[in-house]
């Protein structure tokens, strides 16, 4: 599974790049839009939201509406999520 960085939004090549990109990760401007665009060019075909869902679901629906997105931020969301991928 591709993790992407959200300051330049391109993949870590390596476990030590994440730890070096951490402070970097903290201070820099969010490049969230690229980043997601760059995952669905990539083939992601969903994605599973763990933090508040609200605002990161209504975000990604304006950069693809087509893509699903399972957002949980409490056990409830997490069972409905469960009972959709059934």
């Amino acid at each position: 599974v591709p993790v992407i960085r959200n300051i330049d939004a391109t993949v870590y090549r390596s476990a030590s790049e994440v730890s070096s990109s951490l402070v970097f990760q903290t201070t820099s401007s969010v490049l969230w839009d690229v980043s997601i665009n760059n995952l669905i060019r990539m083939g992601a075909k969903g994605f599973i939201v763990f933090c508040p869902s609200k605002v990161i679901v209504g975000l990604m629906k304006q950069i693809d509406k087509n893509i699903p997105v399972y957002g949980f931020d409490d056990l409830n969301s997490i069972e409905e999520a469960i009972k959709q991928l059934e």
